[in-house]
Parts: structure tokens; sequence; C-alpha cells
């Protein structure tokens, strides 16, 4: 399995690389992987096996690995990084990998700090995916989502979806359906979309960014969208018959980001079927 998708990972950076598109590759540890020790043997999760095993396999000279997992473990502890009753992580664990992404893919910009967001947890509790599950009687506290407002912006972000244009982020509605179950990690930029494009207000560089994404993207695409001036954003799970050529050539692409849990790389070919 490693080698499948190390080759098409490599493939795919090697294209790129040929049309002058950097590549870089993200795995983010997720909940089970991050809280291991505390989840029960018969939930294991093989997250740092796994990654541990593709790594060595992935092509430096096509492929830049990003490792976001130290920070991770090193703040997990601290309060609002992952949800207590979902399996996705809060924007303020999306925000400090970030720091690490944008300083690999950007080093000679101005990195912006948590103190360039306000943060607020906002919305109804809820009870997320894990719940779900599990049924809420068996969970001891309910959930709020985190809200980082970026401050000093000339605009808001334009973005732009299937049958939908918004200028925000965020889909703020989704914090206030009263459903107990309600999927409000689709605050983050919305439901996992097939294709969607961002446009920045004011951004740090004139590059154009295409991103390569599962769910966990949702609450980070926020932080990295201010060094790009545009940011598009591809979900293969649900986007067929890509031409990745004709596609970078369109949106005059500089950078590409392959961003995916830990888990969902293995779990899900499609993330990885770029042809």
């Amino acid at each position: 399995m490693q080698t499948k998708i190390a080759a098409r990972v490599n493939n795919v950076g090697k294209l790129l690389q040929k049309q002058g598109v950097a590549t870089s590759l993200v795995l983010v540890p997720n909940k089970s992987t991050v809280f291991e020790e505390k989840f029960p043997t018969y939930y294991p999760s093989f997250g740092r096996e796994g990654y541990e095993r593709l790594m060595p396999l992935i092509d430096k000279q096509y492929v830049q690995n990003i490792d976001v997992s130290k920070v991770l473990y090193k703040n997990k502890n601290e309060k609002n990084m992952f949800f207590y009753t979902d399996h996705h992580w809060q924007a303020k664990a999306a925000f400090l990998a970030s720091e690490k992404v944008t300083k690999v893919m950007n080093p000679d910009v101005k990195q912006l700090t948590m103190d360039d967001w306000i943060w607020k947890l906002e919305g109804l509790s809820f009870y997320g995916s894990d719940a779900r599950k599990t049924t809420s009687s068996l969970v001891s506290k309910p959930d709020q989502v985190m809200v980082a407002e970026q401050k000093n912006l000339s605009a808001p972000y334009k973005l732009d979806v299937i049958r939908e244009k918004r200028d925000s982020l965020y889909v703020m509605s989704r914090l206030t359906d009263p459903a107990v179950y309600a999927n409000r990690y689709t605050a983050y930029i919305g439901t996992d979309y097939p294709e969607l494009h961002i446009k920045t207000p004011n951004p740090l560089t004139q590059k154009n960014l295409l991103i390569f994404k599962d769910s966990y993207a949702n609450a980070f695409i926020q932080f990295i969208a201010p060094y790009y001036a545009n940011v598009h954003v591809l979900d293969l799970r649900y986007y067929k018959n890509l031409d990745i050529q004709a596609y970078v050539k369109k949106y005059d692409i500089n950078q590409a980001l392959l961003f995916f849990n830990n888990n969902s790389i293995y779990a899900t070919p499609q993330l990885t079927t770029f042809e």
C-alpha cells in the first residue's frame, strides 16, 4: 500500500515539476494518532506507523515533505486543539500546523502570527462525529467551534464554489443549526466541495496555490490563504476527470500542496488518484 501511494505522490510531483510547479506534502496526524494512548485497545491507530513507512518512499527530488506532527504532539494538551466529540482538529491546531507549512513554502515572506487573528468559541454546542457513533449518553461534554477572524483585512475573501459565491471563508449559519448532531465542522469553508476558488483581498505574495485535500484541510485553508493571491482547492473524492496539466496552465499555478490526515491517505485511494 505504501509503495503504491508513494508512487502516485512522486509521479504527480514529477509531472508538476515539469510545469514549473513546486509540490509539498503534509500528512496531519489525526486525533486518534495524537491521542493514541487515550483510546481503548479496540480502537487502534496506525497513523505513526503508516507515516514512518511512507515518508522514506517520498522522493525529495519531486515532493517536499513538511512534518507538522511535532508541533501537534507538543501542544496536544492545550485547550481547543482537537474537538472532544469529533475526529477533526480545531482551528487552533490547524494554525500551529500552518506556521510550519507557510515558513517552508514561503521562507522569504513575513509570517503572520496568532495575534493576527481574533479567536472566539462561537455557536451552539454540539456532539460531533465520534459522539454520533457512540451516542451522546457516552460523552461527558459537548463541543463548540473555534472561529478565527483575520484582522486588518481591506476587503473580504471571495470564495467561489459550485452554484455559490461567498464573501467569507466561514459558513456561520452552520454554527446555529439546532440539531444535536449537526456537523458544525462544516463552518470551516463549508462542505467538502469538489472544487473551490479563493481570492485573497491583500495577499502577501502574488503566487497561485493548488491544494489537493481531505476534510482536515478545511480548518487549515484560512491560514495559508493570506500568502497567495488565489487558492484553488480540489477534493479528488468528488472532483472527476482531472487534467492536471491543463488545470495548472488555466489557473497559472505556482505551488501545489497535498494535504491529508495520515489515515485518510490510506483509507481513501481517490485522494491520490491524480489521473
